[in-house]
């Protein structure tokens, strides 16, 4: 769950599935399936498959690390990267990991056909380069304007620097295509 909400809010990745690939080969004498914990498609066109796993330790089990670096080796003929990470990296007590949680409770919520105009209508006054503040205006509230933040961010409508501290004034590039719908 952790590393989905990381996909969605990262305007770097197009596209992410769980579970979507499934390497079968051969590991010395014996065969053996290994089920992707995610594949995603970058904004850049790479494939990237992913391992999640608690920390470095459960990669120690030697029959389970061939099994990972057969499945490492098939992504590198094929072009793709093949990445591990580790849920204490995605649980650490950081702003981008607390913006990251903070972003995604909001990520189904239902944008107003009023409020996504005035979203349009603000990124063609500025340019799509504004504040928090600015969206803040448009809103009929705080709370309001936090689910707008949230959301747009989810999918991929706006970008802000989610390692800082976020404020009125930190600066958002808004990136367009602001339906309501999911």
């Amino acid at each position: 769950m952790l590393f989905a909400a990381q996909c969605e809010v990262d305007i770097g990745v197009i596209e992410y599935a769980s579970q979507a690939i499934l390497f079968e080969t051969r590991v010395g004498s014996k065969w053996t399936k290994y089920h992707s914990d995610f594949c995603r498609l970058r904004a850049d066109g790479a494939i990237e498959i992913i391992e999640v796993k608690p920390d470095a330790s459960h990669l120690d089990r030697p029959d389970y690390r061939e099994k990972l670096e057969a499945a490492g080796e098939i992504c590198a003929e094929l072009g793709w990267m093949f990445t591990p990470v580790f849920g204490v990296d995605l649980q650490k007590r950081t702003f981008h990991n607390f913006h990251v949680n903070w972003a995604h409770r909001y990520r189904f919520y239902l944008i107003p056909d009023w409020l996504s105009l005035a979203v349009e209508r603000l990124a063609d006054a500025c340019g799509g380069h504004s504040t928090v503040q600015d969206l803040k205006a448009i809103c009929s509230g705080l709370e309001q304007a936090r689910a707008l933040l949230c959301a747009l961010i989810c999918r991929g409508n706006v970008h802000l620097d989610l390692s800082q501290p976020i404020s009125l004034n930190a600066p958002i590039a808004l990136i367009g295509g602001y339906n309501h719908g999911l």
